[in-house]
């Protein structure tokens, strides 16, 4: 084995250009997998360690309906004598004026706190962490107007001091905080993602959230006394309930679990694009060394010490990528978080990642991908070497021969790979991993089959070169076809590892241009008010925040407005999980724009305006498998109530589900019989004839107070914003498109930088029977545009088909949206002209080591 190594180690110091082609794609192929996991892993790490944080020791959380509690539950709780510590919290979030940054404003009672929470309540000022909160704190939380506590991880964060004053948007209002002290030292004191917490007494944050009269829950502290939490149970009025205190957490980091693997999933796609690097180079290195093999062979090395040298040589390749790609990957994260964290802003949840955590999962598995896709991918020039006599694996004629039957053999296991691609995609069910595994065997299908396209291609060129002329005229364009045919063990690996990334990367914009296509729809066909008037949003998906109580009144008193729907917007839990409820009062021009996709409008209408139904977006219903006739269970003052689906509408706005129910009727559910109405989260507006929307937005303008922060936009600019909104949220997928492509650039690179090292004496006796340079640069730079022309061609129904799998199956089951498949044909044109380009541009340093070469040289040991 020694010989064998040392034979190894020469070649890669011969070429180090191979080599260092192999390594960089296997590291970018990790570097994205790993960088893409570590984001995702950070994301999730700073929302459950500010869950973790704020649950403090409790146990156990109740919470009521999409109002909250009623506040004076907890007095009566705490009369009855439970044996257990409970604590009241008050919670959300409000904006910093002037810089957008996110508070999350946490109201506590400061006597019930140091039972269940003993952080919160603990400073190390003046002394050690744990020193209890100093009385004049908790005079000022309950006493001064807007008083609020931070932790130091806040306070460094905003840079504020004692003394200070924060200034806010609530809702539509604008309002002052002034800091009365700070806590602890950060995670030494329990305060792990506490860097954007403001700590308020109970009233402050019902006054700062508008959530007067109601708690957001109750913490329990009850460990395992089962009789305690029996006691807490029976006390409950009907529309609370007990759950343990990670359901929600849990609950919330659950809904991003499909975002997550479909960037996983496109991220292991550029890695499995990175392994025909490795195999293109180490079949490369099996041919470069077939003569010395041979000779190892005739003096006593045995197939499973040949088997054994290229493995090895792909595990070191591999090793070495890994490394530089788990490092690559590291830093790809710091980008990649910022991008992930505005996406789940966008989509799901506020969350603050201020850093990028380190687990060592991702490295660990980035290293064990790239070492064991390296040796897989090496095992068929492993096995090549091993099985071919030293005598056949002289001839070079022999390789081609054996190129081409591995070929048609590949095509066969490529037409299997389809059928189950095929069999596993249409597997009933909601599963993503069956869907993600047939969308694989599609793309190794398609690998597998890119040898025999480029054959096929090849032979029909040549059978219309032949009927339209003589051999004479384009002499070199049918050498440099005739070339691609015969060095099929060279171009079909180029051919692969092109075609794949294209694919992909047709595909994704496919989906992408589907769903941005179906989104500007929904959207036009939806927003059909002239102007919407909202609160600053903190989750851009959707509104939550509450406008001023008389605002409604204000506006529709305009003599400018003919019209007014109002939404307001609020979380639910169901039976299945959490639900965004929409209590709605709309216009009858409104009400035409719902576009449902399953009940019938009219008798669906009737149903809802009398309270006796409820409408279920369409990822609420694929999700739940429910539909028209089935019920939804919502939990109200008066227990769990059940009300009938009676349509299924179309909807982009919540990835998580919406459950629509008229106003009066959520009120009548929900409120106390003597309890106003909530104030609205958003109130679309109606102008008369004659007025433009931007004159409606002026109107509206004029009656804003000055301490109120309201969003009026017409529905043109809603409608722009919006889009814009979505091209954010795909940026991390068209980085990861870049950096696929990226990764079969170099593949494309090495495999033809293989070919020209090859072919020096070959292209030496063309020299010689005097082809000039400027042929020579021709011939290569045919060959190359041919390749990349028809990896492209074979990459674009390829990548129809994976479009059509991402849009029809993979979404549908990730998202539950049905999107309308669509796809501009210069998408289609652009992958063979794009694979020609990339060809040839890949193909550059060959071409001009090639043209340097002299005769000469190329045939000195002849």
């Amino acid at each position: 084995m020694r010989p064998l190594r040392a034979a190894s180690i020469r070649f890669a110091v011969r070429h180090p250009g191979q080599v260092a082609l192999s390594v960089a794609g296997i590291a970018v192929g990790v570097a994205l997998f790993v960088g893409i996991t570590l984001a995702n892993a950070s994301v999730r790490r700073a929302f459950l360690l500010s869950a973790q944080t704020l649950a403090g020791a409790s146990t156990h959380v109740i919470v009521g309906g999409p109002l909250g509690l009623p506040e004076n539950l907890w007095p009566h709780l705490r009369r009855a004598g439970l044996g257990v510590p409970i604590a009241p919290v008050v919670e959300g979030d409000v904006l910093r004026e002037g810089t957008g940054e996110v508070i999350h404003v946490f109201g506590i009672d400061v006597f019930s706190e140091a039972a269940v929470r003993p952080a919160l309540m603990a400073t190390n000022a003046g002394g050690s962490p744990g020193k209890p909160m100093p009385a004049s704190w908790v005079a000022a939380l309950l006493t001064q107007p807007g008083a609020i506590v931070l932790p130091v991880a806040t306070a460094q964060r905003f840079g504020v001091k004692v003394g200070e004053r924060v200034h806010v948007r609530a809702g539509a209002a604008l309002q002052v905080l002034q800091v009365v002290g700070i806590l602890g030292n950060g995670d030494a004191a329990g305060l792990a993602g506490t860097n954007n917490l403001a700590l308020a007494d109970l009233a402050t944050a019902q006054e700062l959230l508008g959530m007067q009269g109601r708690l957001s829950r109750i913490d329990v502290r009850a460990e395992d006394n089962a009789a305690a939490l029996a006691k807490v149970r029976a006390r409950l009025p009907p529309d609370a309930t007990l759950e343990p205190a990670g359901a929600r957490a849990g609950a919330l980091s659950q809904m991003t679990r499909a975002f997550d693997l479909n960037l996983t999933a496109l991220s292991l796609l550029a890695l499995l694009v990175g392994a025909f690097l490795v195999a293109n180079t180490l079949t490369f290195a099996v041919i470069r060394r077939r003569r010395d093999l041979a000779v190892m062979r005739t003096i006593g090395a045995t197939r499973r010490q040949v088997v054994s040298i290229v493995l090895w040589e792909a595990a070191a390749l591999g090793g070495l990528g890994a490394v530089l790609g788990v490092a690559l990957g590291a830093g790809l994260a710091r980008i990649l978080v910022k991008l992930v964290s505005r996406a789940i802003n966008d989509l799901y949840f506020v969350v603050d990642v201020q850093g990028v955590s380190w687990p060592t999962t991702p490295f660990v598995v980035g290293l064990a991908l790239g070492c064991g896709g390296a040796v897989v991918a090496a095992w068929p020039a492993a096995r090549e070497a091993a099985h071919t006599t030293p005598r056949m694996a002289l001839l070079r004629s022999t390789l081609e021969a054996t190129s081409r039957r591995t070929a048609s053999r590949l095509a066969w296991w490529g037409l299997l790979s389809f059928v189950l691609a095929g069999a596993l995609v249409a597997l009933p069910g909601s599963g993503l991993g069956l869907a993600f595994a047939g969308l694989f065997f599609l793309v190794v299908g398609a690998a597998a089959l890119a040898p025999a396209a480029v054959a096929f291609c090849v032979q029909g060129l040549l059978w219309l070169l032949r009927r339209a002329g003589p051999p004479s005229r384009g002499a070199i364009f049918r050498l440099a076809l005739a070339n691609i045919g015969g060095s099929l063990s060279r171009t079909g690996i180029a051919a692969a590892a092109l075609s794949t990334a294209l694919s992909v990367s047709v595909g994704v914009s496919v989906m992408v241009q589907s769903f941005r296509t179906s989104v500007a729809d929904w959207l036009n066909a939806t927003l059909v008010a002239d102007v919407y008037v909202t609160a600053p949003q903190l989750v851009t998906s959707r509104s939550e925040s509450h406008l001023p109580r008389d605002l409604y009144d204000r506006l529709r008193a305009l003599p400018e407005v003919d019209g007014a729907s109002t939404y307001r917007g609020s979380f639910v839990t169901d039976t299945q999980g959490r639900a965004f409820l929409v209590a709605l009062d709309l216009d009858v021009r409104q009400k035409a724009a719902l576009h449902f996709i399953d009940g019938a409008p009219e008798p669906a209408w009737k149903s809802f305006d009398a309270g006796h139904g409820v409408f279920v977006s369409e990822p609420w219903a694929q999700k739940r498998q429910r539909g028209v006739g089935g019920v939804v269970r919502l939990p109200t003052r008066a227990g769990d109530v059940t009300l009938p689906i009676v349509a299924v509408f179309r909807d982009f706005g919540s990835e998580g589900g919406t459950v629509m129910i008229d106003a009066r009727a959520a009120h009548r559910l929900f409120s106390a019989p003597d309890e106003p109405a909530p104030p609205p989260s958003s109130i679309a507006l109606f102008g008369r004839p004659g007025i433009s929307p931007d004159a409606l937005a002026r109107a509206a303008e004029r009656i804003r107070r000055p301490d109120e922060a309201l969003v009026i936009r017409p529905s043109r600019v809603l409608r722009e914003m919006s889009l814009v909104i979505f091209d954010r949220t795909f940026a991390v997928t068209r980085v990861l498109q870049v950096l696929s492509l990226l990764v079969a650039g170099l593949g494309v690179m090495g495999a033809l930088l293989a070919r020209a090292w090859e072919r020096t004496r070959e292209l030496g006796v063309l020299r010689a029977l005097g082809l000039t340079p400027n042929g020579v640069g021709r011939l290569l730079g045919y060959e190359n545009a041919l390749v990349g022309l028809m990896a492209g061609l074979w990459a674009a129904p390829l990548g129809l088909l994976l479009s059509a799998v991402l849009v029809i199956v993979i979404n549908k089951r990730s998202f539950g949206w049905s999107l309308d498949l669509v796809f501009a044909p210069a998408t289609l044109l652009l992958s063979p002209l794009f694979g020609a380009l990339a060809a040839c541009v890949a193909g550059l340093p060959p071409l001009l080591h090639a043209r340097r070469t002299s005769a000469a040289e190329a045939l000195r040991d002849e």
